[in-house]
């Protein structure tokens, strides 16, 4: 297994919907990727931090002419029980998400401290993919 995200047997896949689509944990830890095949390598599409979010855009695209974004019931249940936020290190649960998963709402709290100082080589590849 590789940390390259663009390689075949990188080490940390979430679920493979298909031959050409896949999901990861981004390197870093941070996010949730959705990737396609290009020739022999996987190319990023778009970045997610909140998984229903990430659910929900798979199934608009699916419903859209992409059918490679389709969820079996099998993928749709790895994703759901993926947390509701992606939590890293330098992005702990604020008490307001916390009140917020004990009262069971999903009201989209945004995220205040991101990028942190030190991440902008992080920062900069996810806007620039």
């Amino acid at each position: 297994m590789t940390n390259k995200e663009t390689s075949n047997d990188y080490g940390d896949i979430i679920v493979t919907l298909n031959d050409t689509t896949r999901i990861i944990n981004c390197p870093n830890n941070i996010q949730w990727i959705v990737q396609t095949l290009s020739g022999r390598r996987w190319r990023s599409c778009s970045f997610w931090r909140r998984r229903d979010a990430l659910i929900t855009h798979l199934d608009f695209e699916a419903s859209h002419g992409k059918p490679n974004y389709a969820l079996t019931a099998e993928n749709r249940k790895a994703l759901e029980a993926l947390p509701r936020i992606h939590r890293t290190v330098v992005d702990p649960p604020s008490e307001e998400d916390e009140l917020e998963d004990r009262n069971g709402e999903d009201n989209q709290v945004p995220i205040t401290n991101f990028p942190p100082q030190n991440s902008s080589r992080i920062y900069n590849y996810a806007r620039a993919s």
